[in-house]
């Protein structure tokens, strides 16, 4: 049976409701037993430890390049402007990821997600300019630019905490 992405965002916008976070290993154990049928078809269903952890590589797949699709309002010259954008639909919030927390929904609305998302952001980005600033010197693009854009996003996770 043919699963499409609509299908999954449905089962697992379902999961996460009812779970509150994301866990690999449940929701397999759950598909398993029959509680999401839908994605019954999703797995290889052979019994060893490496179909084990290949169990859970397919339910990680299952979440994988799902997206929430939101509007950011902003006010320019007296007028309110609202830019369509996504961002995943499942994140692992680095304050829990030593602790495994799981993936949790991202919720736009929630300032204390977005400030988490955005020092998420922060940080690949400064570890991009670590790596590849000789590539924006090379077209003549001045790295301080980026670095702003990192102050902007640590500095609206200060703000939130």
């Amino acid at each position: 049976m043919l699963i499409t992405r609509q299908d999954r965002q449905e089962i697992l916008d379902a999961f996460i409701a009812k779970h509150g976070k994301w866990d690999p290993r449940l929701f397999r154990d759950e598909v398993r037993a029959g509680q999401w049928q839908q994605a019954f078809g999703w797995f290889t269903w052979e019994e060893s430890d490496a179909a084990d952890r290949y169990q859970v590589e397919e339910a990680q797949r299952f979440r994988g390049g799902l997206v929430v699709r939101f509007g950011i309002e902003t006010i320019h010259r007296g007028k309110v402007v609202v830019v369509q954008t996504e961002a995943p639909a499942y994140v692992s919030p680095p304050e829990t990821r030593h602790a495994a927390g799981g993936y949790r929904a991202l919720d736009p609305d929630n300032p204390e997600h977005m400030a988490s998302f955005c020092g998420e952001a922060g940080v690949a980005l400064q570890a991009w300019l670590n790596r590849y600033e000789s590539t924006l010197l090379s077209v003549d693009v001045k790295p301080d630019v980026l670095a702003k854009v990192i102050a902007a996003l640590e500095t609206r996770v200060r703000e939130a905490a």
